[in-house]
């Protein structure tokens, strides 16, 4: 791995804690219920962040996250959320590393929060007006 890729291995603090936000109330029971919810939204964060590497990158290239969930907090209350570290950007097919900052993620946000909405209501786990 090159400098430059290992300078750009952020914690991604913000675009985490602003997505696991959306758990804390509103989906909080089904996660204390179906603990496989948590490895299913892993995977489509990871596929929401690839997406958007390959769309602002203009190729495909191949990055790489750290995505791990956690289910409780101070004094061992059920408090489901996710910490990660992600690398902004990934590597092109010649094995060069391409930038891809974060930049504003409120835009992402938005995009994950409808992702989850639509993924819940796939599962039949909330009704569409409640969506």
């Amino acid at each position: 791995m090159n400098r430059r890729a290992r300078a750009s291995l952020v914690y991604s603090g913000s675009l985490i804690g602003r997505l696991s936000r959306l758990f804390r109330n509103f989906l909080r029971p089904f996660f204390r219920h179906d603990r496989r919810l948590f490895s299913e939204i892993s995977r489509l964060l990871f596929k929401m962040l690839s997406d958007f590497y390959n769309e602002a990158a203009g190729k495909a290239i191949e990055s790489a996250a750290v995505i791990v969930f956690q289910t409780a907090e101070d004094f061992v209350r059920f408090n489901p959320h996710f910490n990660g570290m992600v690398l902004e950007g990934g590597f092109d097919e010649q094995g060069r590393f391409v930038y891809v900052p974060l930049g504003d993620l409120s835009r992402m946000s938005e995009y994950f929060r409808r992702m989850i909405i639509k993924f819940f209501l796939g599962k039949q786990l909330i009704s569409e007006k409640l969506a």
